[in-house]
């Protein structure tokens, strides 16, 4: 299950729930200040690893018209997908805790 602890969110004023909530600009029930809607608008997740010389991110971030952008860097690579509906990222989060998991115990470290 994806929680706030998951996405980066901890300290943001956010519940435990995985869905936007109606009537909220963020998921919870506790309206942010500026700066943290600020911060939250500007990313849901975000983690880059490294290896020698390799690199690969992983970030959610709010599409410019409606719903996320998925994404996945690796070098020269780029794999992005926008995404309406809120259960299609938290799979894609899901998918990236595992291979984030997989890829540190390959080694890879925190950037």
């Amino acid at each position: 299950m994806i929680t706030r602890s998951t996405l980066g969110l901890s300290g943001f004023g956010v519940s435990g729930e995985t869905r936007p909530r109606r009537g909220s600009a963020i998921l919870g029930d506790v309206p942010p200040s500026g700066q943290q809607l600020v911060m939250m608008m500007d990313r849901v997740f975000a983690k880059t690893l490294v290896r020698a010389r390799e690199i690969k991110s992983f970030e959610v971030t709010p599409a410019r018209s409606v719903g996320w952008e998925v994404s996945v860097r690796s070098d020269h690579d780029v794999v992005q997908r926008q995404y309406s509906d809120w259960h299609r990222v938290e799979r894609a989060l899901t998918r990236f805790t595992r291979e984030i998991s997989e890829l540190r115990r390959q080694g890879w470290v925190d950037a």
